[in-house]
């Protein structure tokens, strides 16, 4: 595994390109992925099997004069930016049928993506955050007394919500076992949890990711939850804001009876997602990748010297 943080992408690229060729498992934080001389760094990656990165979409660039396919056959894929379709495509290319785990961010201005070509695909989790024109934010518009304003607002969450709804139902032809559909930003939350995006989830889901505005039984999505998903076995509870150290606590006791009250409603075990220190991607996996603290550097510094 490579994780590489680089502020000469240019030397980065360059060195994995010759050095690098047999990498299996490729994570890249702060380097955005999507430019030219990267996808052609990726392309000679002939046994990549796990890629993890930011590919934000470039809006000066025209994606198509400089798509170049990918070689390897993935079987793990993420994105911890939005994606632009055209990248998606590049990624499909090489690895529809050995995709087995997939990750990525939308927002209002990326969210045009068809899964259905992925066979294979088991595990699927899907962040939402906002664009950069804060489509999502109900502020943007003041405080929408206006009542057109108020109407374009919710236009744009409708149009939103559809698409999620049409990415969510090119998977109903696959044997999906975990899924997610997590926000990251707690005003998203807000304002997407009266929309409908649970009711369509393959029936073979066996463990449901989401935040707990989502699961509301006053909102349009807990009912969605009831007998029709007959294999599944567990909720895992996905915090709302920032990725801060409150995360790493237990749930207080409002929140705890809240989880009780949905496993007696619901039957089914239902469960917090904390972060804890040396937590990567924590917003796009429910079996995270976790790095080694000092801590625990520490603590088997010691046993060794025992």
């Amino acid at each position: 595994m490579a994780g590489i943080e680089a502020s000469d992408d240019e030397d980065f690229s360059r060195a994995i390109y010759k050095h690098q060729v047999g990498l299996k498992d490729l994570e890249v934080r702060e380097v955005n992925l999507d430019r030219p001389h990267r996808w052609r760094m990726l392309r000679a990656l002939h046994d990549l099997k796990t890629l993890i990165g930011r590919f934000k979409p470039l809006p000066e660039l025209d994606s198509d004069s400089y798509q170049v396919n990918l070689t390897c056959r993935l079987n793990r894929f993420v994105s911890t930016s939005p994606i632009a379709a055209s990248t998606f495509v590049q990624v499909l290319y090489s690895s529809s049928t050995s995709l087995t785990s997939l990750a990525f961010v939308i927002d209002p201005s990326h969210a045009e993506l068809d899964l259905n070509r992925f066979k294979n695909l088991k595990t699927l989790r899907i962040a939402m955050e906002d664009d950069v024109s804060m489509t999502l934010r109900p502020s943007r518009f003041g405080l929408i007394l206006n009542r057109r304003l108020f109407d374009i607002h919710r236009a744009q969450l409708s149009t939103f919500t559809t698409q999620i709804r049409k990415i969510l139902g090119s998977t109903l032809s696959l044997r999906l076992e975990t899924f997610s559909l997590t926000v990251q930003d707690g005003y998203v939350a807000e304002v997407m949890a009266p929309d409908l995006l649970l009711d369509i989830l393959p029936p073979s889901l066996r463990h449901l990711g989401t935040v707990l505005e989502f699961l509301d039984p006053e909102g349009p999505n807990y009912s969605e939850m009831v007998g029709r998903l007959p294999h599944l076995e567990k909720i895992t509870i996905f915090p709302t804001g920032s990725d801060s150290v409150s995360h790493r606590q237990p749930p207080d006791a409002a929140t705890q009876r809240r989880f009780s009250e949905l496993e007696t409603r619901l039957g089914i075990n239902v469960t917090s997602h904390r972060n804890s220190a040396g937590l990567i991607t924590s917003w796009y996996t429910l079996e995270p990748y976790v790095e080694e603290t000092d801590e625990e550097e520490e603590d088997e510094d010691e046993e060794g010297s025992e």
